[in-house]
């Protein structure tokens, strides 16, 4: 089949709808909303918080395990089998989730959730779209979150709705088959190795590159010299920072239905930010693009950091200042899809991306373990949720600190290469 021919059939942003698919819809459909599972699994099983949320450590540790097995099967394997089998593999284990009466199934499935976790929570995004765009790829990466936006407005209070109506086992299962149909048509349709295996050319290939990216690009680390650089552990123990507070986000629903606001607020709240999130996706993509990584994550920080100050003072109690705080610090989430992919490729270059992505996703996926036992000893040795907003907003500042000094670190860096 000739060049026209096969861009006649597919288009780069086709891509777009595959790493939906294959990723970004299966977090939102079935691990964002783990949250809101977690309060009455505890009061139908029985057991301590930390208990009951083990399953979530397991995933995080076993997917951080396989991430330099996943980064090698991506290069010399298709893509769009092996997500195609990730997807189908675990929206069943999730749907028979739903039947789960014991702890140690609860276990079981996060080891399942954690080998299926290693292929579609963090890699296919990046490494489709580093394949696929030379330019606007923030942008690309971003349209996702309109999508999600969307479908997060309605899915946040009608899962809350239908877990108190139907229970958490029904809700569970709707919610799986909802995710497998959608997620399996769009991984099907979208996902393609490569444009070289398309005979096509990357989008933007050859056009007059953008300001402050590509010469960063053209100039970047040598692998070895990566790990030679203090601003890579740095950046390390700020994907690690990143996640953590991220994590948060699944705390709020248990947080707020503690107190007086109620989870119907935090359900409203994040419904609301989807709806926003329509028009900062776009923009939160374009300041990556336009301005780089460390300056775009600088910004989401401070707004993380004075979100989670708000809901500080709001105590529970202020619903204005709830509302305030979690649209301040839902920026943060860009920073899981976006922010952190921007500063890696701005500060050390596309030519070891690759490499320093699985590494990065690594560290990913253990603070995602250790934030799930955080949180969750947080509130068994307190026994209060008060103290997750407090140790949020002290992350965020430690985020704040960070990003200034990967910047400075990386130039001290490249003055000796």
């Amino acid at each position: 089949m000739n060049k026209r021919s096969r861009k006649g059939y597919f288009n780069h942003w086709f891509i777009v709808g595959g790493v939906l698919g294959s990723s970004t819809l299966m977090i939102l459909f079935l691990c964002n909303t783990a949250g809101m599972f977690v309060s009455p699994v505890m009061e139908e099983v029985g057991g301590a918080r930390t208990q009951a949320t083990f399953y979530l450590t397991l995933f995080n540790w076993i997917a951080a395990a396989m991430q330099p097995l996943v980064g090698r099967i991506y290069e010399k394997y298709d893509m769009r089998l092996i997500l195609s089998v990730v997807v189908a593999v675990f929206c069943g284990a999730y749907i028979w989730s739903g039947t789960f009466t014991h702890i140690w199934q609860w276990n079981l499935f996060g080891v399942i959730y954690g080998v299926m976790a290693g292929f579609f929570m963090y890699l296919p995004g990046p490494v489709l779209f580093n394949r696929w765009f030379v330019q606007k790829m923030s942008f690309a990466m971003s349209i996702g979150g309109i999508v999600s936006g969307i479908i997060g407005f309605f899915l946040n209070t009608m899962l809350v709705m239908q877990i108190k109506n139907a229970g958490w086992g029904k809700a569970r299962m709707e919610l799986g088959v909802i995710a497998f149909a959608v997620c399996f048509v769009l991984t099907v349709f979208g996902v393609r190795n490569s444009p070289e295996q398309m005979g096509m050319e990357p989008y933007g290939d050859g056009e007059k590159p953008e300001a402050g990216t590509r010469e960063e690009e053209e100039s970047g680390f040598e692998y070895a010299q990566v790990w030679r650089s203090p601003a890579f552990y740095v950046t390390l123990c700020y994907g690690f920072m990143v996640i953590l507070l991220t994590s948060f986000a699944q705390q709020i629903y248990s947080y707020a239905d503690a107190m007086p606001i109620g989870m119907e607020s935090a359900a409203k709240a994040f419904s609301i930010m989807s709806v926003a999130m329509l028009i900062l996706n776009p923009a939160i993509g374009w300041m990556y693009d336009r301005f780089g990584g460390i300056k775009g994550n600088l910004v989401i920080c401070l707004f993380c950091a004075l979100g989670t100050f708000l809901l500080v003072l709001c105590g529970g109690s202020s619903k204005p200042l709830f509302y305030m705080g979690v649209a301040c610090y839902n920026l943060v989430m860009s920073s899981m899809t976006l922010g952190i992919w921007a500063l890696v490729k701005y500060v050390f270059g596309a030519r070891a991306y690759a490499q320093i992505l699985s590494k990065v996703s690594l560290v990913l996926l253990v603070s995602g373990g250790v934030a799930n036992i955080l949180y969750a000893q947080l509130y068994d040795i307190t026994g209060t949720y008060t103290t997750f907003p407090i140790t949020a907003f002290l992350l965020s500042v430690a985020a704040v600190v960070m990003v200034p000094m990967i910047a400075v670190l990386a130039n001290r860096s490249k003055k000796k290469m």
